[in-house]
């Protein structure tokens, strides 16, 4: 694919420009991207969105994206008034080289303030020469998953070497480098405080979710996709996951448990794993007598994923109670809010601050097997409960984790960082 076609995948919000509910003076600001827009997702979920609301609310953004990771997005730039997004051509070689671009990319804005986002990798290393120079540009970290011990560290198929040097990111960053720091997660803020930030640095600014984006979300049609895929008349449980929350084996147990009470169950995956865990997913369904009972969607592209939602009864989002799950907010579980679903989900992290149990979904104790399984039970078998948690969900959304809301949040954290 050529790079712009690629690097053009994204879309921003159509021609969003500036208008006059910010408090202040305007501001251009300067979002440093982690990584690519594909195949990871805070790019795309957490930078772009949040670019988009800065504008609404009369910023101009510049959005740098270092597609390390996927070459094909570098050496082009989309321009919608005043936000511009552009991904610098990769230098060679990429390390330490790309963060110095990065740097001089972002100086050349002459920005109001620099948000960076991971105390991670490259975008972790621009932020650090920013630190190092002296500019007294206001710098702000944002950290949105807990990367070191505990972390991604334990995930990735890092080098001991990797693993050592993101954890002194990870320490060294916040404490030294940046004014403020964003944290997506209330278990973020206590890790901040943990490494000694004071209180006031430290920004709660969760993920979100864009009405321009999710217009259309509450309209999808899921019969089409029902019949596609063999789920007319069938009570179907909806799996929306890239597998790294959970023991695959613990889903399995509560989907057999389900069986139990509801023969005719199905499980519709929506998602692949990194690691490839969907095989081994249909592997212990099938040892189970649980085979006809999967139905894997696989990897589903955007236009199609309200409608594969839609498909499900009631969503299972299972986290296991691990410090990367208690540090993350997931915009799969605002996805599945957004899309009106029920869901059932650990009471694990963030999930516990987005869902009131029983109010806009179904909390269950940590890996609480027998308690899921009844929670999914009770909801494939009365609608109403169903139609109800779903609503409630949506609402829930818009009220807490709209983005023109919570922009108000960053805003905030580039003041008090010194931005004017």
């Amino acid at each position: 694919m050529p790079a712009f076609l690629s690097c053009l995948a994204f879309r921003p919000a159509e021609a969003p420009m500036a208008g006059g509910r910010s408090r202040g003076a305007a501001m251009r600001i300067v979002l440093l991207a982690p990584f690519a827009t594909q195949p990871k997702g805070t790019t795309r979920a957490r930078v772009l969105p949040l670019a988009e609301a800065l504008v609404r609310h009369g910023h101009s953004v510049t959005v740098l994206i270092p597609a390390w990771d996927n070459p094909r997005e570098a050496g082009c730039e989309v321009t919608r008034g005043p936000l511009r997004i552009r991904w610098p051509a990769l230098p060679h070689p990429v390390t330490p080289r790309l963060s110095l671009v990065l740097v001089r990319e972002a100086l050349r804005e002459h920005p109001d303030a620099i948000h960076v986002f991971k105390p991670k990798a490259h975008s972790g290393l621009a932020l650090l020469w920013l630190w190092a120079r002296a500019s007294r540009i206001p710098r702000v970290l944002d950290s949105d998953d807990w990367e070191g011990r505990g972390g991604w560290n334990e995930v990735n198929p890092y080098s001991p070497l990797q693993k050592a040097f993101f954890q002194w990111q990870e320490h060294f960053l916040p404490r030294h480098c940046a004014r403020v720091v964003t944290v997506a997660s209330r278990t973020l803020q206590t890790q901040m405080w943990g490494l000694g930030l004071p209180p006031e640095r430290v920004i709660y600014l969760p993920n979100g979710a864009s009405r321009e984006r999710y217009a259309e979300w509450s309209s999808a049609d899921p019969e089409p996709v029902r019949r596609r895929l063999g789920l007319d008349g069938l009570p179907t449980v909806l799996l929306y996951t890239r597998f790294a929350e959970f023991r695959v084996s613990r889903v399995v147990e509560v989907i057999a448990r389900v069986r139990e009470a509801v023969s005719h169950v199905r499980l519709l995956v929506v998602g692949r794993g990194f690691f490839g865990e969907e095989t081994q997913l249909r592997q212990e369904m099938a040892a189970r007598g649980l085979g006809d009972h999967l139905v894997d969607a696989g990897w589903v592209a955007e236009r199609e994923l309200p409608q594969h939602l839609a498909a499900g009864d009631v969503a299972f989002f299972p986290l296991d109670d691990r410090l990367i799950n208690r540090a993350k907010c997931s915009v799969k579980l605002i996805e599945l809010m957004v899309a009106g679903r029920a869901i059932v989900a650990d009471a694990v992290g963030e999930a516990r601050e987005m869902l009131e149990h029983r109010v806009s979904g179904w909390l269950t104790p940590p890996e609480d097997v027998q308690a899921q399984a009844a929670a999914l039970i009770s909801l494939l078998q009365d609608p109403e409960s169903r139609r109800a948690l779903g609503q409630a969900a949506t609402t829930r959304v818009w009220q807490a984790y709209d983005w023109d809301h919570l922009v108000a949040r960053a805003l905030a954290a580039y003041r008090l960082a010194g931005a004017r």
